[in-house]
Protein backbone atom coordinates (compact mmCIF):
# COMPACT_ATOMS: atom_id res chain seq x y z
CA UNK A 1 0.00 0.00 0.00
CA UNK A 2 2.93 2.36 0.69
CA UNK A 3 4.38 1.84 -2.23
CA UNK A 4 1.26 2.76 -4.05
CA UNK A 5 0.59 6.02 -2.53
CA UNK A 6 4.59 6.57 -2.74
CA UNK A 7 4.22 6.45 -6.48
CA UNK A 8 1.02 8.54 -6.71
CA UNK A 9 2.53 10.92 -4.63
CA UNK A 10 5.75 11.21 -7.29
CA UNK A 11 3.29 11.34 -10.12
CA UNK A 12 1.40 14.13 -8.52
CA UNK A 13 4.62 16.13 -8.08
CA UNK A 14 6.04 15.52 -11.26
CA UNK A 15 2.80 17.09 -13.17
CA UNK A 16 3.50 20.10 -11.10
CA UNK A 17 6.09 20.60 -13.76
CA UNK A 18 3.15 21.05 -16.37
CA UNK A 19 1.73 23.43 -14.32
CA UNK A 20 3.28 27.30 -16.03
CA UNK A 21 2.32 25.58 -19.13
CA UNK A 22 -1.47 25.84 -17.69
CA UNK A 23 -0.89 28.86 -16.30
CA UNK A 24 -0.16 30.31 -19.48
CA UNK A 25 -2.77 29.18 -21.49
CA UNK A 26 -5.52 29.92 -18.79
CA UNK A 27 -5.28 33.72 -19.41
CA UNK A 28 -6.49 32.99 -22.82
CA UNK A 29 -9.57 31.60 -20.98
CA UNK A 30 -11.12 35.12 -20.44
CA UNK A 31 -10.68 36.28 -23.89
CA UNK A 32 -14.47 36.07 -24.60
CA UNK A 33 -16.56 38.66 -23.33
CA UNK A 34 -18.81 36.95 -20.87
CA UNK A 35 -16.25 34.79 -19.36
CA UNK A 36 -14.71 36.76 -16.97
CA UNK A 37 -18.83 36.00 -14.96
CA UNK A 38 -18.85 32.12 -15.49
CA UNK A 39 -18.71 30.50 -12.46
CA UNK A 40 -17.31 27.39 -14.55
CA UNK A 41 -14.37 29.50 -16.21
CA UNK A 42 -13.90 31.03 -13.10
CA UNK A 43 -13.71 27.71 -10.81
CA UNK A 44 -11.40 26.19 -13.68
CA UNK A 45 -8.92 29.41 -13.83
CA UNK A 46 -8.79 29.19 -9.84
CA UNK A 47 -8.11 25.24 -9.93
CA UNK A 48 -5.24 25.95 -12.10
CA UNK A 49 -3.99 28.78 -10.32
CA UNK A 50 -3.84 26.80 -6.93
CA UNK A 51 -3.45 23.21 -8.40
CA UNK A 52 0.24 22.92 -7.02
CA UNK A 53 -0.55 24.20 -3.39
CA UNK A 54 -2.70 21.29 -2.52
CA UNK A 55 -0.28 19.22 -4.79
CA UNK A 56 2.86 20.27 -2.63
CA UNK A 57 1.58 20.57 0.68
CA UNK A 58 0.23 16.75 0.40
CA UNK A 59 2.95 15.63 -0.79
CA UNK A 60 5.35 17.11 1.49
CA UNK A 61 3.49 15.39 4.49
CA UNK A 62 3.10 12.17 2.77
CA UNK A 63 7.01 12.56 2.38
CA UNK A 64 7.87 14.25 5.90
CA UNK A 65 5.74 11.47 8.01
CA UNK A 66 6.56 8.50 5.37
CA UNK A 67 8.35 6.33 7.70
CA UNK A 68 6.07 6.47 10.76
CA UNK A 69 2.25 7.12 10.26
CA UNK A 70 0.19 4.69 8.80
CA UNK A 71 -1.12 3.54 5.56
CA UNK A 72 -4.81 5.38 6.28
CA UNK A 73 -2.42 8.63 7.61
CA UNK A 74 -0.77 8.34 4.29
CA UNK A 75 -3.69 7.79 1.80
CA UNK A 76 -5.26 11.22 3.64
CA UNK A 77 -2.20 12.56 2.61
CA UNK A 78 -2.28 11.19 -0.40
CA UNK A 79 -6.03 12.65 -1.05
CA UNK A 80 -5.24 16.04 -0.16
CA UNK A 81 -3.04 15.99 -3.40
CA UNK A 82 -5.78 14.68 -5.06
CA UNK A 83 -7.51 18.03 -4.60
CA UNK A 84 -6.01 20.44 -7.16
CA UNK A 85 -6.25 17.36 -9.84
CA UNK A 86 -9.49 16.57 -9.10
CA UNK A 87 -11.08 20.34 -8.74
CA UNK A 88 -9.48 21.12 -12.35
CA UNK A 89 -11.45 17.47 -13.89
CA UNK A 90 -14.47 18.82 -12.30
CA UNK A 91 -14.52 22.03 -13.53
CA UNK A 92 -13.61 21.04 -16.89
CA UNK A 93 -16.21 18.14 -16.83
CA UNK A 94 -18.67 20.75 -16.00
CA UNK A 95 -17.43 23.08 -19.10
CA UNK A 96 -17.65 20.12 -21.22
CA UNK A 97 -20.88 19.25 -19.97
CA UNK A 98 -22.93 22.65 -19.20
CA UNK A 99 -21.25 25.12 -21.92
CA UNK A 100 -20.39 22.26 -25.02
CA UNK A 101 -16.18 23.29 -23.94
CA UNK A 102 -17.17 27.48 -24.33
CA UNK A 103 -15.83 29.57 -21.56
CA UNK A 104 -18.90 32.10 -22.31
CA UNK A 105 -21.70 30.68 -21.63
CA UNK A 106 -25.24 31.70 -19.72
Amino acid sequence: MKAILYLLNIMLVLLVVAWPLGIFLSIFMFDAPVSGSNFITLGLAYSLWLYPLTVLYGSYLFFRNQKLATNLVLAKYTLISFVGPCCVLVFSIMLEIICNGKFACN
